[in-house]
């Protein structure tokens, strides 16, 4: 048995795109005042235009928010210090180191 499971872009491209559509599609009724079959198919064509749109900003949006954001661990060098000689001592076996006056 699955579970259907929305992903999160095409949660925020199904939300967005609607809320384009009524906004846009309102906008251009009360604009124009009338309900006749012009108004209603120019304010269709927007409103289909402005809903791609915004439904593939949404998609968009959503992949960001889905990917994973880890950093990636990299290899640091560390820089060895010449002036010090603890790091030679600490890897050296401290019997071999012959002193020389």
């Amino acid at each position: 048995m699955g579970v259907n499971v929305i992903k999160l872009a095409n949660k925020f491209a199904g939300i967005l795109s609607s809320f384009t559509l009524l906004t846009v599609g309102s906008i251009v009724l009360i604009k124009a005042m009338s309900l006749d079959y012009d108004t209603v198919l120019y304010a269709l064509k927007l409103a289909l235009l402005g809903s791609i749109v915004a439904g593939f900003l949404g998609y968009s949006i959503g992949k960001i928010f889905e990917t994973p954001h880890k950093k990636s661990e990299k290899f640091v060098k560390q820089n060895k210090n010449a002036d010090l000689l603890i790091d030679d001592l600490l890897v050296n076996d401290l019997n071999t180191i012959n002193d020389v006056d």
